[in-house]
């Protein structure tokens, strides 16, 4: 699994940084948010064998 959709959500959110653009948007925010969650896990299982870690966090995107 690559990143491409992460980078592409990141670069379009960056321009269209709202809600309506987001909720247009959520099915490839899920996407990216997916890709990225499985990046994030394999990097975080690596450390973790030669590093004490606290538990991994990946926090909403946006805050109301």
């Amino acid at each position: 699994m690559a990143l491409e959709k992460t980078f592409s959500f990141l670069k379009e959110i960056k321009n269209n940084n709202n809600r309506e653009w987001f909720a247009d948007n959520k099915p490839t925010y899920d996407l990216a948010h997916k890709e990225a969650k499985f990046w994030f896990e394999n990097i975080y299982q690596s450390l973790q064998e030669t590093d004490v870690l606290e538990d991994l966090k990946v926090y909403r995107i946006y805050r109301d």
